[in-house]
């Protein structure tokens, strides 16, 4: 119940607004910045980092059965597969670099690929419309 609470209160609903690009100036005030243009940097590291380290906190939890996979991955799999293409790139950036080990959110990778095969086997129009929506907006 907590994992549900967490991602539905409106500090962590609104980081993965911004993550998806949905920045308004309120988007300021409930993260607690005060809006001017040398924030929106802070604004977009505090909330790509509110969204990535969510998902991966509950991806371990679900990895050591505390959370139950079929319920998390049911309601969330596509804010799970929409995080991940925002943040894939940062990702692998880390990983590959010396600031971070090479196994950096491997929890939230692999609650990804949950998230594709739960979709594929469940949600096959869903996953149609998310791949469509994915190569529209190919990170450049």
């Amino acid at each position: 119940m907590e994992s549900f609470r967490l991602l539905n209160d409106i500090k962590h609903k609104e980081a993965r607004k911004v993550v998806y690009g949905d920045i308004t100036n309120l988007s300021y005030e409930i993260l607690g910045l005060n809006y001017n243009e040398r924030n929106v940097e802070k604004l977009k590291i505090i909330s790509t980092t509110m969204a990535r380290t969510d998902l991966n906190e509950i991806a371990t939890l679900i990895r050591h059965n505390i959370v139950e996979r079929t319920i998390f991955l049911e309601e969330y799999w596509w804010i799970i597969l929409r995080v991940w293409h925002e943040v894939e790139t940062k990702i692998n950036e880390r990983r590959q670099s010396n600031a971070g080990p090479p196994d950096y959110m491997k929890n939230f990778e692999e609650l990804k690929i949950k998230a594709e095969k739960y979709a594929k086997k469940h949600q096959s129009e869903g996953l149609r419309r998310f791949q469509k929506w994915k190569e529209q907006n190919k990170q450049s």
